[in-house]
């Protein structure tokens, strides 16, 4: 399993036909696209700051809720599947 699917698996997100799992990750956290980057539009609606640039850390501080933490063996969407598994 992919750590996308982990993601999707641990905010309860079902992919449909032809969908994509980071999509039906945005449907789990009620997200409108609003934007070409559904990513983007996950942040927005977690209310996540822009971290350099790089979404998945920005979605990561915000989930955790603290500005100290790093990522997970170098990745930051590791590190949004475990904090979003402790829910």
């Amino acid at each position: 399993m992919s750590l996308i699917e982990q993601w999707a698996n641990n905010v309860g997100a079902v992919r449909i036909t032809n969908g994509s799992w980071i999509d039906a990750i945005a449907r789990a956290y009620d997200v409108i696209q609003a934007n070409d980057n559904i990513l983007l539009d996950i942040a927005i609606k977690l209310r996540a700051q822009n971290t350099n640039g790089n979404l998945y850390q920005s979605i990561a501080i915000k989930l955790a809720n603290n500005q100290g933490i790093q990522p997970l063996n170098g990745s930051w969407l590791a590190r949004i599947v475990e904090l979003t598994s402790q829910r």
